[in-house]
């Protein structure tokens, strides 16, 4: 988050940044937060992180890897995700289906 943003203004940004693409009527999923959301740096730091999670079927524009924000996207369906997707986002995804 930029100073003064809320989470909404926060995802809008960060979707434009990383996508090129421009998002519309967010609808609060969740907020995550626990003894499940440590975090450690490489150099031992620790912190808790706090996920504001939303969910929007309305875009616009062309996804396109800005790359100094991103390596890589790829458009998933959540019923058919890699192996290697993190725990905690497995919990907001269940979230996101239990609601549908």
């Amino acid at each position: 988050m930029e100073l003064g943003e809320s989470t909404i203004e926060t995802a809008k940004r960060e979707v434009l940044e990383e996508t090129s693409l421009v998002i519309e009527k967010l609808k609060l999923l969740g907020v995550y937060s626990g003894k499940d959301y440590l975090c450690t740096a490489q150099n031992g730091d620790e912190w808790y992180v706090v996920t504001t999670t939303y969910v929007t079927y309305d875009y616009v524009g062309t996804a396109v890897v800005n790359d100094s924000e991103s390596i890589q996207f790829e458009w998933y369906k959540p019923t058919e995700l890699p192996g290697d997707v993190a725990k905690t986002h497995l919990e907001m995804i269940a979230d996101y289906l239990n609601q549908l």
